[in-house]
């Protein structure tokens, strides 16, 4: 009987995201991205993050984790994402301190179930710019 459980999980910035933890297989066709550059709001404490993400023919649902960090700035958030649509979309915000335009390091880990309930993570991390 295949089982999974949820952990609740503290990120930087005191944001909170439910992990899925359960059985997974090997594969590596999703792939994911942020869009460059993305728009800085609230003065600096939130980014809208959006990318492009690839589904399988067997993928139910995902989750994207992510975050982006500029010098001892982070913002953090988390979003679920549709298979029947090619992007995500999450709102990040940062606990202290203020996002500034230009260069930033982002990151993200997307959980995806599989229709056989299986689970599956990948995670990608790039350079973009913030406005």
């Amino acid at each position: 009987m295949k089982t999974s459980r949820r952990d609740v999980l503290k990120l930087a910035g005191g944001a909170t995201a439910v992990a899925l933890v359960g059985p997974s297989v090997a594969r590596a066709s999703l792939t994911g991205n942020f869009d460059s550059p993305l728009d800085l709001n609230g003065g600096g404490t939130v980014v809208n993050a959006t990318g492009p993400f690839s589904w399988d023919s067997d993928d139910a649902a995902g989750w994207v984790i992510a975050t982006i960090t500029q010098g001892n700035v982070v913002a953090s958030g988390m979003a679920s994402a549709d298979p029947s649509k090619s992007t995500w979309a999450a709102r990040l915000s940062t606990a202290s301190g203020r996002l500034t335009p230009g260069t930033a390091q982002a990151q993200a880990v997307a959980v995806v179930r599989h229709n056989d309930g299986t689970l599956e993570t990948y995670e990608w991390s790039q350079s973009v710019t913030l406005r």
